[in-house]
């Protein structure tokens, strides 16, 4: 672990610890992604990541009906990544969120209020009700950005604690770890 890792990695922790959702804000190669990998495996938990573009849609974030193989026209659903880790009580980081359409994103505001959950209005009526999706007691949502490539709305980033990941200054003691990591490998 890199020694400027630790403060990060403590505030993840901390935020994990109460169930708080964290979005991790540093420069592109800051360690975001390493510091999330090194708490789920502290906390013995998995770590899924969803990878976050300008075309992510809800159907990404939740899940999508799935034609069925050698059925023409019968359609099934299909829970997303996040769901799985939701159900499974898995960590999920999004990460590069603020490539995402905000209105995307947004779209997961009720689940990282406290006691937060979802409402898959998108699979429809499942046995004449509304689905509804609570989180196993061990999940987790993160979400990694770098604010170079643009933000999140404001209504999503004001739900998360905010743990900042600084460059690695090539002058540092991480650079040489860095470097040394590159020689033996």
């Amino acid at each position: 672990m890199l020694p400027s890792y630790s403060s990060a990695l403590w505030s993840v922790l901390v935020a994990a610890n109460v169930n708080q959702f964290s979005l991790i804000v540093g420069p592109t190669a800051s360690g975001k992604t390493s510091v999330l990998e090194i708490a789920a495996a502290f906390m013995n938990n998995t770590l899924r990541t969803v990878p976050m573009s300008a075309a992510c849609d809800t159907v990404d974030l939740l899940g999508g009906f799935d034609q069925v193989e050698d059925r023409p026209g019968e359609f099934m659903w299909r829970d997303s990544v996040l769901v799985e880790a939701m159900i499974a009580g898995h960590w999920v980081v999004l990460d590069n969120a603020n490539f995402c359409s905000p209105s995307v994103l947004d779209r997961l505001n009720p689940l990282v209020e406290p006691k937060g959950r979802l409402v898959l209005n998108e699979q429809g009526l499942v046995d004449g009700e509304t689905r509804i999706v609570t989180p196993h007691p061990n999940f987790r949502l993160f979400a990694t950005m770098d604010p170079k490539f643009g933000e999140i709305s404001r209504a999503f980033r004001n739900r998360a604690i905010e743990v900042f990941c600084p460059p690695v200054d090539p002058a540092s003691l991480d650079a040489t770890v860095l470097a040394s990591r590159h020689l033996i490998q």
